[in-house]
């Protein structure tokens, strides 16, 4: 109907004949743009969400935070390192597991039970476990068994650490594989798994034990 009324107007004036057509088909230009037609959806412009499935590839940023946020030290599920370890050797299954089992325990100077332990003392519990009798500080232990290099390490083994806070050996914890071994670290901390790639520990790296 507007549209009728201004193609009258144009042909009403004889002066600015040419500015009426414009604006005729200004008005055309502009009720054909806003009419939508029934059961049409205008194209919406893309949502960037973490659930939008267009976005292939974009890591959702739950994902990316946990995956910033992840110890970098546990290298895989604590219940990984049962199928790591030495199947021939039952012993070192038991020890395996029951060393895993003493995560989170917290660390206490001259500890040695569920309610705390220090380094030493967590490594003679596991081992006791499996009918071993271990000395009771680190540096005695690292007298027992067999020395292996850092190569040669397996599941269950003992590895040594000097000057962590004081001179000779001052640190032990258990070996897991893949490179990582569980141990009580510190006052102020629990009994965790750590890399033995990290600076610290690859700083003040010792040997390995292997007690039979």
């Amino acid at each position: 109907m507007l549209f009728l009324r201004v193609r009258r107007a144009s042909s009403v004036l004889r002066s600015g004949r040419q500015t009426a057509t414009l604006l005729s088909g200004f008005v055309s230009l502009s009720l054909i743009s806003s009419i939508v037609l029934p059961g049409v959806v205008q194209a919406q412009p893309p949502v960037s969400t973490p659930e939008s499935s267009q976005y292939v590839g974009v890591t959702p940023w739950s994902q990316a935070s946990s995956a910033i946020n992840r110890d970098s030290s546990d290298k895989r599920d604590p219940s990984d390192y049962i199928r790591l370890v030495d199947r021939r050797s039952r012993r070192t299954d038991s020890l395996t597991r029951s060393a895993l089992s003493f995560r989170g325990v917290p660390y206490v100077r001259g500890g040695t039970s569920r309610s705390g332990v220090d380094c030493s003392g967590f490594t003679q519990l596991v081992f006791a476990r499996q009918g071993i009798s271990l000395p009771r500080t680190a540096a005695d232990q690292a007298e027992e068994g067999t020395r292996v290099s850092r190569s040669e390490l397996r599941s269950g083994d003992l590895v040594f650490f000097a000057g962590t806070y004081k001179r000779g050996i001052s640190h032990v914890g258990i070996y897991l594989g893949d490179g990582n071994f569980i141990h009580a670290p510190r006052t102020g901390s629990t009994v965790r798994i750590d890399d033995l790639d990290s600076s610290y520990y690859r700083s003040h790296w010792a040997f390995g034990r292997r007690v039979k």
